[in-house]
């Protein structure tokens, strides 16, 4: 199987359609989907969503990628990571976007911070992305911590689209680089 990216502990692959199980039980969860502007999901609306999502892998500059999130150790898919253009709030054209999302019983160990530093470098070093953003509900404090380490805070605004509190953060790739070569 190719990778696209791999960190420490996990691997980053296309999904496919053995991967229902895991994304349903992801999906269907309500913890889980708390903070996505999306609820929780049948198995036949999980299998129409992964239909989607690989049909967007076949069209020519796709600009929807979602991608399978499995442990190293054994290879066992425990989230998806994504990388999309969206409109963000106060901007006239779309944006190179990234988020994750995990399986419940894999929270708070630190496979958030983990993919989100992987993705990040995967965007610019692999796909010449410039910069990237990201958009979080205020509520949700474990992602807040984690794009407050990687990227940097641009805004607090209330999002009308999904009726919720929301913070901006984005990042360049000058600045991301050079974080990381500090290190």
């Amino acid at each position: 199987m190719t990778f696209l990216f791999t960190t420490e502990r996990l691997q980053v692959r296309p999904l496919n359609i053995g991967d229902i199980v895991a994304l349903h039980k992801m999906h269907s969860n309500p913890k889980v989907m708390q903070y996505t502007d999306s609820t929780t999901n049948s198995i036949e609306e999980e299998r129409v969503n992964l239909k989607k999502i690989l049909d967007c892998y076949e069209k020519p500059n796709n600009d929807y990628w979602i991608w399978g999130v499995e442990r190293k150790s054994n290879n066992e898919l425990i989230g998806t990571c994504a990388m999309l253009k969206s409109k963000i709030a106060d901007s006239d054209f779309p944006k190179d976007e990234i988020g994750y999302r995990f399986l419940e019983d894999c929270w708070g160990n630190g496979f958030g911070n983990e993919i989100t530093k992987g993705l990040l470098n995967y965007a610019f070093t692999q796909c010449g992305k410039t910069e990237i953003v990201a958009e979080v509900d205020e509520l949700n404090v474990a992602s807040i911590k984690i794009l407050e380490k990687h990227l940097i805070f641009v805004k607090a605004y209330y999002s009308e689209e999904y009726k919720s509190n929301d913070r901006k953060y984005r990042i360049d790739k000058t600045t991301f680089l050079s974080r990381n070569q500090e290190q």
